[in-house]
């Protein structure tokens, strides 16, 4: 009997262990939304109050990731992320200090796989972000 109670602890255990990955697996997988960007939008709220004057300086303050180029994709050196405005392409990050922030929205990041099948190749292959204006 006593032999039995070890199995099924040592069992017991490591089926504890496998649920415990399994649930940890499943919440670092921002699984809160279907396309997988949860955190990849940014209201207007949230941009004025940083305090900042333009685009380029709220996001580096809330977001820097969103700023950086991606990976080496040619021999020309690494993907630039694509900037679009209302839906239409508008340039680089290097634009987003032209864009005050009281004239904005919210601001969304795409990653280059939801750009590219969203957008086509004008996306590019370093992501994108997309920046509504108010009307």
């Amino acid at each position: 009997m006593r032999t039995k109670t070890k199995r099924f602890g040592r069992l017991g255990s490591v089926a504890m262990v496998v649920v415990l990955v399994g649930a940890g697996a499943c919440a670092s997988s921002g699984a809160s939304g279907s396309s997988g960007t949860s955190g990849a939008l940014i209201t207007g709220e949230q941009l004025v109050a940083t305090n900042q004057s333009d685009l380029f300086q709220a996001l580096q303050t809330l977001r820097p990731q969103w700023l950086r180029p991606r990976g080496a994709a040619s021999l020309s050196g690494p993907t630039e992320v694509m900037l679009f405005v209302n839906e239409a392409p508008y340039g680089t990050v290097n634009d987003l200090s032209g864009i005050p922030i009281t004239a904005v929205q919210d601001v969304r990041f795409l990653n280059a796989s939801e750009a590219g099948s969203r957008y086509g190749t004008a996306a590019g292959a370093g992501g994108l972000l997309l920046v509504r204006t108010r009307s």
